[in-house]
Order: C-alpha cells, then structure tokens, then sequence
C-alpha cells in the first residue's frame, strides 16, 4: 500500500475522529497545538488588522473570529473526549472529560459575553 503524506494525516485525522488514538495524541497532537494555532493567528490578524487600518472595528472583528474559534474548539474538544476511553487509566479519562467539558464552557461563556455586548451588527 502506497502510503502519501496525505493518506497519512487523513487517516490520523478519520482515527481520531473515531476515537480509536490514544488520549495523550488527542490531547497533545490535536488539541494543545489546534489553540496554539488558533490563538496565534488571532494574534496576528488583530496586529495585522490594527496596523493596515487603524480604525478598524475590533469588536467586529472578535466577534466573527470568536465564533469560528468555538467551532473550531469545540470540534477539538470532541476529539478529545472521543479518544479519552483510550488510556492507561480511568482517572485520565475523566480528568480529560472534565478538562474539555469546562474548558469549552468557559470558551464559550466568553464569546457570549462579547456577542451580548458587540450585538448581532457590530458596533
């Protein structure tokens, strides 16, 4: 069998969204480096956004950017908790369960705070 890089990640990706990886590469390999992504691009597209136009709206700008980060984090959160029965113990399992259940929570009890005060249109 030929296997390509492509082939390769793809099948990773159709395992862990299956739920047959092992916790510590959901957590490590999808999970910490999905928000590390996230949170760096959002770092730089708001440094981007301030310095081509300096009177952007930046709420605007979060607002739409939150949104496809809960989506975005909470597709890692599913993984996550997919792949927690794949460890050595119990305790890691329902740790991970807590870790990404309060986490998402937390994620979006932030975005919805922004959402109530930006509004649907934007300031």
């Amino acid at each position: 069998m030929n296997m390509t890089p492509h082939s390769t990640n793809r099948g990773f990706i159709d395992l862990a969204l299956k739920g047959q990886i092992p916790l510590w590469k959901a957590f490590w390999l999808v999970f910490l480096p999905a928000l590390l992504v996230l949170y760096l691009t959002y770092v730089a597209s708001l440094w981007a956004l301030l310095n081509l136009n300096p009177m952007a709206n930046i709420a605007t700008f979060a607002l739409s950017f939150s949104l496809i980060a809960l989506l975005i984090i909470a597709s890692v959160c599913f993984v996550v908790w997919r792949n927690s029965g794949n460890s050595s113990s119990r305790a890691w399992k329902y740790l991970a369960r807590i870790f990404v259940a309060v986490y998402l929570l937390w994620y979006a009890q932030r975005a919805a705070g922004l959402w109530l005060v930006v509004g649907p249109y934007g300031i």
